[in-house]
């Protein structure tokens, strides 16, 4: 399947603009595939979007294969309330800066 590449308008820590933003992509017929890396501002789209549909980002841990994100009983919350878990989103550490010690 073709993959569309596209810059990220907004920070990934700008959660609202970025579900906003992927539901304007997915109106134009684009599905992520992929969103940013160790605080890449590049997106991942395949042709298969559909008009409509909605995204929420929640924040989490990091999934290391032993103990999955979301666990089976939140992902079934998930759709019982019509909410299909696609992906983890990798959010780079977020800005910070060193203190000088006193």
């Amino acid at each position: 399947m073709k993959k569309i590449r596209k810059i990220l308008p907004v920070s990934l820590y700008d959660i609202p603009g970025t579900e906003r933003w992927l539901e304007q992509m997915a109106n134009e017929g684009l599905f992520p595939a992929k969103l940013g890396n160790l605080g890449s501002r590049r997106a991942v789209f395949v042709p298969n979007g559909v008009p409509g549909t909605r995204f929420r980002i929640e924040p989490g841990r990091r999934d290391d294969g032993n103990d999955p994100y979301p666990d089976p009983v939140q992902r079934e919350m998930y759709r019982e309330a019509g909410w299909e878990y696609r992906t983890p989103c990798p959010l780079p550490p977020p800005p910070h800066k060193k203190e000088s010690p006193p």
